[in-house]
């Protein structure tokens, strides 16, 4: 049986009263099975068992994503056979380096230089692949982030020989090829304002602000993190949104506008009532945004107000009128100490507000009267409230201007009432 690899097979097959005719290639099982893995961006990536394709009847065509992290990990859970990616056919472990290795890198040019730093490796490509399942085939379609700078940068094949089973072979493939320089995305118009006229002065600031970070970091409970955003001053590129959600600096952000357009940014300030500020690159985007306009007027309770942010159920931002119920003090069950939430201040309670994420409070006449900002309470749980205008007045004027605010000092002392027979 040996000796007759490498020789052709001639096969007839009578099929619904056909005669079918094949010549088919006798191969070597040892052959066929797989002695190499590939690291790249987070994975490992082998080619396909004979036995596995014959399990699920699938061809042998592809790479196996042994391993899931970093830029792969996909939203269909199971193990995946990658057969395209960046529009390319990936039918073999070597095709699959090949294609990686053209993947360029991205950078930024005549634009912000602290942006430019952490976007160094940040290509968008298409990723097609299968789902190994014995119900058929099912292809998905979906884009992904190259990421070869937090992760490992370079590509390393491990290879076992036939002579040498005990020790595997290392080979570094080198670096990714040169970047291409990001270009500028002009802003659609957005049509919402139509619908809700309450938010036609805010409508075009409002962004999705997007942090990533392939390593599990304290404070961060998942890899990506996504919040609604809008953007205070459009000249230097500053975006408002919540501190809770970007506890570090450790991750690659970036702010989508118009749910398709992304640009790079970072975190450049951070603020002690829960907000923080990112700089994206103004350069980047080429649109006309609105002056948002700050409300002078200190909220009541039972006053009206529009909550414009995302629903939980992941859908938004869209724009809810609700009624301030209570305005007291941030209260809860404090279980989980190393998650900061404001003390001694006074927050907007509303009703069964179903929001999550962040978002923004407008009063009657569509002027920013406030946050609308999650904080920890516990392990397990957030609490959403409203942190009025006048508490962030002092900060927002001063990103209005160009600069960033002081930083804010603070001694994280809660007051309690103490009765003279206690002391």
């Amino acid at each position: 049986m040996d000796g007759a690899v490498g020789n052709t097979l001639r096969l007839q097959v009578w099929r619904h009263r056909n005669t079918l005719e094949f010549e088919l290639q006798i191969q070597d099982l040892w052959t066929l099975t797989p002695y190499r893995l590939l690291e790249y961006a987070g994975s490992v990536f082998q080619d396909i068992r004979y036995q596995t394709a014959f399990d699920y009847n699938v061809p042998i065509k592809g790479v196996v994503l042994s391993d899931a992290g970093g830029s792969f990990i996909l939203k269909e859970s199971g193990a995946a056979i990658i057969c395209s990616l960046n529009k390319q056919s990936t039918s073999d472990l070597d095709t699959f380096i090949k294609v990686a290795r053209e993947i360029p890198g991205e950078y930024l040019s005549n634009s912000c230089q602290n942006c430019a730093l952490i976007w160094s490796d940040q290509a968008k490509v298409a990723v097609e692949y299968r789902i190994l399942s014995h119900n058929g085939p099912n292809l998905r379609y979906e884009s992904i982030t190259i990421d070869r700078r937090w992760l490992r940068e370079m590509m390393v094949l491990r290879s076992r020989k036939d002579n040498d089973i005990a020790s595997w072979h290392v080979w570094d493939l080198g670096r990714a090829p040169t970047a291409a320089t990001l270009s500028a995305h002009a802003l659609p118009t957005k049509p919402m304002a139509e619908c809700f006229p309450i938010v036609q002065n805010i409508e075009s600031n409002m962004v999705m602000v997007l942090a990533e970070t392939p390593y599990t970091t304290d404070g961060a409970y998942r890899g990506f993190l996504q919040c609604v955003g809008f953007v205070i001053n459009a000249n230097e590129g500053f975006v408002v949104t919540a501190r809770s959600f970007m506890p570090s600096t450790m991750c690659t952000l970036r702010i989508r506008f118009t749910d398709s357009i992304e640009v790079p940014a970072i975190k450049v300030y951070d603020h002690a009532l829960g907000f923080t500020v990112v700089q994206y690159a103004t350069s980047l985007v080429q649109g006309q945004m609105k002056r948002v306009n700050f409300s002078k007027r200190a909220p009541k309770a039972q006053d009206k107000m529009t909550i414009y942010g995302p629903i939980i159920d992941g859908s938004g931002p869209v724009p809810t009128e609700t009624t301030v119920s209570s305005i007291g003090p941030l209260t809860g069950d404090y279980e989980c100490k190393r998650f900061y939430h404001p003390i001694n201040v006074d927050v907007l309670h509303f009703p069964k507000a179903k929001f999550g994420g962040a978002g923004v409070l407008l009063d009657e006449h569509g002027d920013l009267q406030g946050l609308w900002l999650p904080f920890f309470l516990t392990n397990y749980g957030m609490k959403w409230v409203g942190v009025q205008i006048l508490l962030l007045l002092p900060a927002f004027e001063k990103l209005q201007k160009g600069t960033l605010p002081p930083e804010c000092r603070m001694l994280d002392v809660e007051r309690g009432l103490v009765h003279k027979h206690e002391v």
